[in-house]
């Protein structure tokens, strides 16, 4: 019985959670793409610049999560 009244506001808290997402995936998905793109860019410009950002699944995921501003974030710290 002690399960069930965790079970049910965790799924009620996961339900609000998904359809906030929905509402608002619009702005995340198109943030995810400029940061795919833009992670593209910076390692299509280091042929000339020298500097780029090696591509693994923690800099895909940094920049599908924060967009252009884990680009930037991570070309800074690859220059420190």
């Amino acid at each position: 019985m002690r399960s069930l009244y965790t079970i049910i506001p965790l799924s009620i808290a996961g339900l609000l959670f998904c359809i906030w997402l929905v509402r608002r995936g619009g702005t995340l998905l198109k943030s995810g793409v400029y940061g795919v793109f833009g992670l593209a860019a910076v390692n299509l410009a280091s042929y000339f610049t020298g500097v780029g950002v090696g591509v693994n699944i923690v800099t895909v995921l940094c920049t599908i999560v924060f967009g252009l501003p884990g680009v930037a974030m991570m070309l800074l710290l690859k220059l420190l």
